[in-house]
């Protein structure tokens, strides 16, 4: 089997139906829809998130701020990571207008966009789960729950430019500048890598700055593959 880009959150979407535009009064949804796709999101998994947050919670069209925040996570989701700070700070703002035991409130909708695991529905279990990865990913920005043991393939970045990837030879020489950032060699040039769970941005470089701060992720490479693989070490037992 040829190895493809892409992240592996993304393998369990594969198959999945893709939801229609929603309406919702006031706002241009289809508009929100070009943006993340332009931004480096995908049009589908956008709509899908979407989806989830309309489902879990009944009202969310008719609540104009709502549908705001589970949009911005949705396309962060989708894997616009220049959404991640944004979609970060409304999930901290949502878990902050509720109290802990409040089974109402914008989190399920925003934990249903990400699909995290007892986010599908308006429940206190819903809002816990949202409040430990928001906690997670300040931590470890590739955190998922359940993948804590590491030992995980993240993501599958670049390829061939001939089969739509940005390179003409194998990436080599990878070095971190950071969490979740890497610097590579492609053809005696310079690369920079940016990833996080959901999405990545790969760019020529100019000048990236470093960031010593460690991160837990790895970046792999091969003389024999276009792609460079985005690994989590399994944790010392």
């Amino acid at each position: 089997m040829i190895a493809r880009p892409g992240h592996s959150i993304d393998a369990g979407e594969t198959d999945a139906a893709t939801p229609p535009v929603p309406a919702v009064a006031g706002l241009d949804v289809g508009a929100s829809v070009q943006r993340v796709v332009t931004w480096g999101g995908d049009r589908a998994r956008y709509l899908r998130a979407l989806g989830r947050a309309l489902a879990a919670v009944p009202g969310l069209a008719d609540d104009r701020a709502g549908f705001t925040d589970a949009a911005a996570v949705a396309g962060w989701r989708a894997g616009t990571l220049g959404l991640r700070a944004d979609a970060l700070s409304r999930i901290e703002r949502a878990l902050s207008s509720s109290l802990p035991g409040q089974a109402s409130g914008p989190a399920p909708a925003l934990a249903a966009a990400l699909g995290l695991p007892g986010g599908t529905d308006a429940t206190r279990a819903a809002r816990a789960a949202l409040a430990a990865f928001a906690a997670g990913q300040h931590a470890d920005r590739f955190h998922w729950p359940g993948w804590e043991a590491g030992g995980y393939v993240l993501a599958r970045l670049g390829g061939f430019i001939g089969l739509g990837g940005p390179w003409q030879e194998p990436p080599i020489d990878p070095e971190p500048l950071g969490p979740g950032r890497w610097r590579v060699t492609v053809a005696g040039h310079p690369w920079h890598i940016e990833c996080d769970l959901f999405g990545h941005v790969i760019s020529p470089e100019t000048l990236a700055a470093v960031d010593e701060t460690p991160g837990r992720a790895e970046l792999a490479v091969s003389a024999y593959s276009y792609l460079a693989i985005v690994h989590s070490p399994r944790a010392a037992a």
